[in-house]
């Protein structure tokens, strides 16, 4: 093939195609949004009043909004979820703001538990669930075209 004339137009062909392969794969890339994100733990919570099993407190990303908050056991196994939203210029969401939260075992096909959130300020969204046992969960934070996801654990 090396006496052959057309053996740099064969080569810059192939060049090209996998040039334009890889620069089409990027733009999916930016166009394509992933419709689950990670949170992450941040730190422990406390034992407390309210909290007597402790918790965690968690951080992440949910599209435009940044996210912080934290899961509180109570004794009786309640899961007391608290979370705070600002947006890209430091606003809150708009009082209208679809959340919703859900527990889920990692390890079983149960039903999620849902944890209705209410709006107790400006960005500031309270809800809790009953978890009815001790071990590994997930928190499945839901907002507009995103989900984020905790995993956590319930310690007794």
């Amino acid at each position: 093939m090396a006496g052959n004339p057309n053996t740099p137009r064969i080569i810059a062909a192939i060049l090209g195609v996998i040039f334009f392969a890889l620069v089409g794969a990027f733009v999916m890339m930016a166009m394509v949004s992933r419709d689950e994100v990670r949170m992450n733990a941040i730190g422990p919570l406390g034992k407390a009043p309210g909290v007597e099993r402790g918790g965690v407190r968690f951080a992440g990303t949910l599209h435009v909004w940044e996210v912080s908050g934290s899961i509180g056991i109570d004794q009786h196994g309640h899961a007391h979820l608290s979370a705070d939203f600002r947006g890209p210029s430091a606003q809150p969401p708009n009082p209208d703001f679809p959340l919703s939260a859900a527990f889920i075992r990692p390890d079983s096909d149960a039903e999620p538990i849902p944890a209705a959130m209410r709006r107790v300020g400006r960005g500031s969204y309270r809800g809790s669930a009953a978890l009815p046992g001790d071990g590994p969960w997930l928190l499945r934070l839901t907002v507009p075209e995103v989900t984020g996801v905790l995993a956590f654990t319930a310690d007794p």
